[in-house]
């Protein structure tokens, strides 16, 4: 695996930490998250940033 790739999955991991910082902020709450467009956004800004940087692994 390159170097690069390391970087890229490291990064991946720290996003998929700031999900599960999110969600246990706001209690995994489903109801929380349906109402709450700051849950919504710290949830799916991570995610949008993992799908760019799976495009990136070779």
């Amino acid at each position: 695996m390159k170097n690069r790739d390391i970087v890229i999955l490291r990064k991946i991991m720290d996003h998929c930490g700031q999900v599960e910082g999110a969600c246990d902020m706001f209690d995994n709450a489903y109801d929380v998250f349906v109402a709450n467009p700051v849950f919504q956004n710290a949830c799916c800004m991570c995610i949008l940033q993992i799908g760019g940087l799976c495009k990136l692994i070779l």
